[in-house]
């Protein structure tokens, strides 16, 4: 198996184990507060604080359930069963749905990738979502994935949001997100480029052979 493909496997097989501990001892967890706290509700009239504070209590623990799923479906392996750009559509129509950001994206007629490759495009499209999500502030994402040439593949994610600077960024010891991108891209022979400066929003480019890594 060739290196990349090894890496890949492992990376997956790491993500789906996060996975499933967060759905068996987090979710199992939550769901125990859950029923207790509607068993809580269900009892006679209270105070009207404590009431409002069960109220309170209640829409934070829904809260989490839901960031918990949302956890669990983002690191569980995607199904490219339909081709990679079926995929990245409904990536990007639940993230519009969740987060409200105009999103929409477009793709080539004909995306020919490797299985790595593809994995590669899905978690990067994910990751930068997920961030936009978190720190963007945006109001409108596209996404475009297009044949370079013969020989290469390109995923673009622009946001319009309040953008950073990717070399002070970087410099973090806590950047994962950012590492862990250019990581895969250079796992499947591919190269990562950030474009972003305070105010102007940011561009993620993936770019990457149309055939395996050695």
């Amino acid at each position: 198996m060739p290196l990349s493909n090894l890496w890949q496997t492992q990376l997956e097989a790491q993500r789906r184990g996060i996975g499933r501990e967060i759905h068996d001892v987090v979710g199992s967890a939550l769901a125990a507060v859950h029923f207790d706290l509607s068993w809580l509700a269900r009892q006679p009239p209270r105070d009207p604080e404590t009431a409002e504070r069960l109220a309170s209590a209640q829409a934070a623990l829904q809260a989490a359930m839901e960031a918990t799923r949302n956890a669990v479906a983002q690191l569980y392996p995607p199904d490219l069963s339909e081709g990679l750009a079926p995929a990245i559509a409904r990536l990007v129509a639940d993230f519009g749905r969740r987060t409200g950001i105009d999103a929409n994206f477009d793709a080539a007629d004909e995306i020919d990738l490797p299985s790595p490759q593809q994995l590669a495009v899905y978690r990067t499209a994910q990751e930068a979502l997920t961030n936009i999500a978190r720190h963007a502030q945006s109001r409108r994402v596209r996404l475009t994935l297009r044949n370079e040439g013969t020989d290469h593949a390109v995923l673009e994610v622009r946001d319009d949001g309040l953008g950073f600077m990717p070399e002070a960024v970087a410099a973090q010891t806590d950047s994962f997100g950012l590492r862990g991108l250019a990581e895969r891209a250079r796992a499947v022979g591919g190269a990562l480029d950030i474009v972003s400066h305070p105010g102007r929003g940011t561009a993620v480019t993936l770019t990457l052979p149309r055939r395996e890594a050695p």
